[in-house]
């Protein structure tokens, strides 16, 4: 939080993430520049990001998630047409090209945990699952 001014709007501003406030509704609030907005969004949701995954313990069930990959949001859609409501992958099957492959991990104490993985194979379900 180093050479951040206003400090009096970063508790409003902090809260608007959790209400799924819009960026420019929430600079509006927080009587900042949409620049501003921006950067402070960048700056607050950074140390989540970089969070340590809860320890699981006892039973524990794992699943994995897949997500068609989405270029929303880019300005240049580079290797494929544009997909239009919500479109379908340019293979048949479950391809790591065409889908993001997220491990949700969950224990009977409802400590809940995820990871994104970048392949179907066994090592990174191992490398993902050895921490917890």
């Amino acid at each position: 939080m180093a050479r951040l001014q206003k400090r009096e709007a970063w508790l409003s501003y902090a809260r608007a993430p959790l209400y799924r406030i819009s960026l420019r509704k929430t600079a509006k609030r927080a009587n900042v520049q949409l620049e501003t907005s921006f950067r402070w969004r960048h700056r607050f949701l950074a140390p989540a990001k970089n969070k340590h995954p809860p320890l699981l313990s006892g039973i524990v069930e794992a699943d994995e998630t897949l997500i068609l990959k989405s270029a929303k949001g880019s300005r240049k859609l580079v290797g494929r047409a544009p997909r239009r409501r919500g479109g379908k992958p340019k293979k048949t099957g479950t391809s790591p090209d065409d889908y993001d492959i997220v491990l949700i991990a969950r224990d009977r104490h409802k400590v809940t945990t995820d990871h994104i993985l970048y392949d179907f194979e066994g090592g990174s379900f191992d490398a993902a699952l050895a921490p917890l």
